[in-house]
């Protein structure tokens, strides 16, 4: 409240400038017009630059810059301006590394269990097409909010009888709270990462909903598999948008079934060198992410 009151309210005189996390949505739009000061801020979904005309007119002023988050976003968008760009892959430090031959390979998908976000029932085809070829040595952790499909999505893995190959972190009391306004504990949500070998990132050209991804918005799951050292296990193309081809288990629409299969059969040694792989992609972007950066601070401050 003090914050909002002698800061905000001020239009945040006295600071050389001002970075909003998002600018999603417009009520957060309206707060960065009210800025005296130059703007950096951060768009997830690209469009809005051009396409909305508010946000179009905001960016028009030379002391109001977006950052978009991933090159690839960028290069989809910049046309005679160049978009910024920087990647969010300083995620959080490996509460502990998993071990692929440490009991069954895990498999993991994070995020909001929303069918419109990721293609939850090729996971759904892929788990029943292995469990039927006697392949049953893993786990699959949904990682995240139950809502908004969660029920549907339980409904579903009962049908096929699919209980075992599932493990969910908000359960019990966990999803209480999530109803009361609260989601699970960033803790909590580290240690189940850090449990798993595989990332399902589970977007694919199958539904022009995810269609967006591969233009103008990022997969949050390739910021996690990129900051955490988790192998994707990734639609091709979606692979290529990001650099990660070398260090990640690829598939065309259809056939993750047999992605997963292939990662189930990767050994130890091919799993270390994707990771090591992994961790100099991370590097690398980290270091150009900050120069981006700097230079974007550079030029709306003129120092």
């Amino acid at each position: 409240i003090r914050f909002k009151a002698l800061v905000e309210g001020r239009g945040f005189a006295g600071y050389d400038f001002v970075v909003f996390n998002s600018l999603e949505p417009k009520r957060v739009l309206r707060k960065a017009r009210a800025a005296k000061v130059p703007v950096l801020a951060v768009i997830h979904n690209g469009r809005l630059i051009t396409g909305d005309p508010d946000y179009a007119a905001f960016f028009r002023d030379a002391g109001h810059r977006p950052l978009v988050l991933a090159r690839s976003v960028s290069e989809f968008l910049s046309g005679d301006r160049p978009v910024p760009w920087i990647t969010p892959v300083l995620v959080a430090d490996m509460p502990g590394e998993a071990r692929l031959d440490d009991g069954p390979v895990r498999f993991c998908v994070q995020g909001n269990l929303a069918f419109d976000r990721r293609n939850y029932a090729s996971l759904l085809d892929a788990v029943e097409h292995l469990a039927k070829n006697n392949r049953t040595n893993f786990v699959v952790s949904l990682i995240g909010r139950y809502r908004p499909d969660g029920a549907r999505f339980h409904s579903q893995v009962a049908k096929r009888g699919l209980k075992r190959f599932f493990e969910y972190a908000e359960r019990g009391i966990d999803r209480f709270l999530e109803y009361a306004g609260r989601g699970i504990p960033y803790q909590q949500y580290y240690r189940f990462l850090g449990q798993s070998h595989f990332i399902l990132p589970l977007v694919d050209r199958s539904l022009p909903v995810y269609k967006p991804y591969y233009e103008e918005k990022i997969t949050s799951s390739l910021s996690v598999a990129i900051g955490m050292g988790l192998v994707p296990v990734i639609d091709a193309e979606l692979a290529v948008r990001y650099s990660v081809e070398g260090c990640s288990i690829m598939y065309e629409s259809g056939s993750l079934a047999d992605a997963m299969k292939r990662a189930l059969d990767l050994g130890p040694e091919d799993y270390r060198v994707k990771k090591h792989d992994l961790d100099e992609l991370r590097k690398e972007l980290l270091s150009l992410s900050r120069r981006n950066m700097e230079r974007e601070i550079r030029e709306i401050t003129g120092s």
